[in-house]
Order: C-alpha cells, then structure tokens, then sequence
C-alpha cells in the first residue's frame, strides 16, 4: 500500500490537530466529570441512575470514537507507511555506516595493540640497557677508588656500546592515530552460562505468570511473598438514555 500524499509547513515541528467533534458533543462530553462528582449513590433510586450515567457515558464515548477512529487508523497506517518508506533509504545506509564503523574499530584497536607491545618491548629493552648502564657505573665506581681509571673507563665504554646497540635495536612506539573525528564507543554485552548461579537480586519475577495464578485461584491462590488482593468496580452491560441528573 503506496503512502497517501502529505504535505506539512517548512518551518512547523508540529502536526496541530483541530477539534472534529461537534460543539454540542464538546459541551457534553466536557461537562460529565462534574456531573460524576455530584453523583451519590444511596439507594436503589441512585443506583439505577447511576448505571444510566454509566451507559450514557458508554454511548457518548462511543459516538465520540465513531467520529475519531477512522481518523486515527487512517494516520496510524500513514504512520507505518511513511516509516516503511523512510527504512528502505535509511536502512541500508545505517547497515553500510555499520560495517564502515567495524572496520574502522577494528583497524583501531589492531593498531592500538600492535602499539602497546611495541612499547612494551621498548620498555624492556630500556630497562635492560639501564640495568647494564646502572652494573657499568657502580664496577667503575669501585676501579676507580682502588686508581684503576684506565680499567673503569674501559667498563663505561664497552657498556656505552653495549647501551647504544639495545636502544638502536629496540623498536620504536608508533604515534597514536588521529581519533579526534571519531567517538570510540564499546558495547559490553552478556550470555547466561548457568541460570542456577545468578543471585536471587538479579533475578525479575514473571509477573504474567503470576497474573494468570492469581485470576485464576482468585483468593486461593498460595504463592510465597504474593499478596493478593481485589479491586472491585461494576460495568454496564448495554446502553441507555442520555444523560440525567442524579438527586
């Protein structure tokens, strides 16, 4: 079913709706909750005005949805039409940004690793080229005290070898990519491996199953931590006359 044609105001962020209804229904309709808060029911007499209230209100109601209904499935199915519509060129480019976003994170986050293991070895190899410096240092301090400079200058410059050829061999860390454009967004997600296991504070109650218990067993239903208990009200069963003042 093609979408019926539509136009709206360039400049308008809202769809106002008029009034359809009659100005006499309007009136009408407008003037039962006062009516329904004057209402005493005390008697047979009030009762039996009371359920005509009940079923003018049913016929006033219904009269109204006459009115409106129609209207309203005519723009709940423009509704689902403009957004079958409107997913047929959104979709498809939302499935292309995600697969884009994909190989974006994922190029991402290999680069960030291949940059921490690369530093990591930098930093090993720092660490090592500092240790032979640090051993170097304290051995010539010691030639040196005992007048051995010849000896501890020859330690410090097979250890400045020994330094220079760690460092110029250890890999250097790649900058960090430019991510500044982008949002870097990570989506934690879970699976139930072993329902058994979950704390009982985690858990939600069905309350659907509960609910179906509870109206069938009524006040015999026996469920632990359940409270079961009645609202009561009373229907029409058909309709009457208009509406009428109750004393």
């Amino acid at each position: 079913m093609s979408a019926p044609e539509m136009t709206f105001p360039e400049d308008d962020t809202q769809v106002k709706v008029a009034s359809i209804v009659p100005a006499e229904t309007k009136t009408e309709a407008l003037a039962v909750p006062a009516k329904a808060t004057a209402i005493i029911v005390c008697d047979q007499d009030s009762l039996d005005a009371a359920n005509r209230f009940m079923h003018d209100i049913d016929a006033l109601i219904a009269k109204i949805s006459k009115t409106y209904d129609p209207r309203i499935k005519q723009a709940h199915q423009l509704h689902k039409d403009l957004l079958a519509d409107k997913s047929q060129f959104v979709f498809p480019l939302e499935s292309a940004k995600r697969l884009v976003s994909r190989k974006a994170s994922d190029f991402i986050y290999e680069q960030e690793r291949i940059r921490r293991e690369v530093e990591r070895k930098r930093l090993e190899a720092e660490e090592k080229a500092r240790a032979i410096a640090d051993k170097a240092v304290e051995k010539a301090d010691k030639l040196e005290s005992n007048g051995k400079d010849k000896a501890a200058a020859l330690i410090v410059n097979e250890a400045h070898e020994k330094v220079n050829e760690i460092l110029e061999a250890a890999p250097e860390v790649p900058d960090k990519l430019d991510t500044s454009g982008l949002a870097i967004q990570e989506n934690w997600k879970f699976s139930i491996v072993d329902e058994a296991l979950i704390p009982r504070e985690w858990l939600v109650p069905d309350e659907k199953k509960i609910g179906r218990i509870v109206r069938a067993c009524k006040e015999q239903t026996d469920i632990p931590g359940i409270r079961v208990y009645c609202e009561k009200g009373v229907a029409t069963r058909s309709s009457g006359n208009r509406f009428q003042d109750i004393a």
